[in-house]
Order: structure tokens, then sequence, then C-alpha cells
């Protein structure tokens, strides 16, 4: 009999039938990061697949909220500057400005003076940068000759941050950016996948708007709806069993992978 698999990265669900089992090569369930990443790796590879997604949007956990005037990102808030992420989602992460009153001989700064710290601080993380390249393992501090007062406030604040990038606030917002990277996936929103199948020839995919078949399928679903039994799968899943994790160079988030073959 002919194998199929069906591969699934936390959770692996199908779609209605929206293409014939023939010109699909990989179903996808779950249109978070992980559902979108395993899409577009494969149509770099020319394979043909669709993504079914409960919710009425792509991103899953990674929202960007914008109705305050301001972009607030309900889950990742940040990417890591450099990253392979952050490259292929087109960011551009920035460091946060420092919080609370800057105090100078027991005075907060006047606004042009915030103004001004504001400037320096820039440039002395600029010469900071420098020496870290040029000399590593040189402490700037002590190689950087400063006399302004706010040189020397910035000095301070900057030498005790460590001298490698966590993750940085993104202005766009990352649920935006993830959105529009996987803009050019096709994408089956508001569609919740019931049952997935792989005892047949093809996959088959059950879901509230119909069946879809493929020749693979590969779930990102959460461990939490794997596990809440909300989807059914066939032949079922071992007792006890457990999703394997992922690997994720994308910020933390629950997810896992199961696999499936067909007799």
């Amino acid at each position: 009999m002919r194998r199929r698999r069906l591969l699934g990265a936390a959770g692996l669900v199908l779609l209605p039938r929206i293409a014939a089992a023939a010109d699909l090569d990989v179903a996808i369930v779950g249109a978070g990061m992980a559902g979108l990443a395993a899409a577009r790796t494969l149509m770099a590879r020319g394979k043909r697949v669709l993504v079914v997604e409960a919710r009425e949007r792509i991103g899953g956990r990674l929202l960007t909220d914008a109705s305050l005037g301001f972009a607030f990102d309900h889950g990742a808030a940040g990417l890591v500057p450099g990253s392979a992420l952050a490259k292929a989602l087109g960011a551009h992460p920035v460091s946060m400005p420092p919080t609370g009153a800057v105090m100078v001989r027991g005075t907060e700064l006047s606004r042009e003076d915030y103004e001004r710290y504001a400037k320096v601080r820039d440039e002395t993380a600029k010469t900071i940068d420098t020496i870290r390249k040029q000399r590593p393992g040189v402490d700037p501090a002590q190689v950087m000759f400063v006399q302004d007062s706010l040189a020397v406030l910035a000095l301070a604040e900057l030498t005790r941050t460590p001298p490698f990038e966590g993750e940085q606030p993104v202005p766009q917002g990352v649920g935006t950016l993830v959105a529009r990277w996987g803009a050019g996936v096709p994408i089956k929103t508001a569609t919740r996948v019931i049952h997935v199948n792989s005892t047949e020839p093809l996959v088959r995919l059950v879901t509230i708007a119909g069946d879809i078949q493929a020749r693979a399928a590969i779930v990102t679903a959460s461990t939490g709806v794997l596990a809440d039994g909300r989807m059914g799968f066939a032949p079922p899943r071992a007792p006890g069993a457990r999703p394997r994790s992922l690997p994720r160079p994308w910020p933390r988030s629950t997810r896992s992978r199961s696999a499936f073959r067909a007799g």
C-alpha cells in the first residue's frame, strides 16, 4: 500500500475541500509561526501546500493590536537583532530608551537636556560597539575618556549592558511583521480541523467546512489543543504519547510535533 506521512508540528490537522487531493502535496494545520514557516519552506522546494487555520486571522499567538494608536504585541514582543528570524521578517528591532527620570547632581534633566542626552547616548553606544569589535575583551569604560556630565552618565549606563544583544522591541509589532510574512501562503481561515485520518491512500482532514486530502499533513496546533481531545486522529495516538518539541528560532511558544504514518 502506498505510504503516506502526516507530520505534525505542535498538532497537525487539515482543512476543507478547497483543492483536489492530487493538487496538494502537504496540508498544514495551524497558521501560527510554525505553520507559516513550514509552508514557506515547502513552497520554496516547489511543493503545493494549503494551511488551515481555526481563527479568522493568521499569526497564532503573535498578534499586534494598534487600536490604541500604537503597536502592542500580544505574545512575543521582541526579536533578536540580526537573527535569522529578524532578517526573514524584515524586522529592525530598536533599543528601548532609558526609563524613569534621569538625574544629574540631584536635579532631573530639562526637556532640552533629555533630547541632548538621547543623542549623546546614541553616539556613545556606537563608540562602545566599535571598541568591542576592534578590541574584544577590553572594557570600553577604561579606554574612553569623557568629561561632559551627560556623556559620563551615558557611558556608565551603557557599560552596564551585557556585550550581547537580547530581544528588542519592533516598532511595527512582531504580529504585524508575521502577518505580512505569511501573506503569500495559501491559507484557509475560520476552518477548524476536527479529525486527521492517515489510514487511507491520502491523508484526510475533516473540518467544519468539509474534507481535504493531501499526500502529507503537518499539524502545528498547540499542545493544549492536542491534549483536550478537540482534534481526533486515525489511527489514534498512542496512550500517553507526548508530542516532540520543535527547534524554534522564534520566541518561545507552546508548540510540539507529532508524526503519523499510514499503513
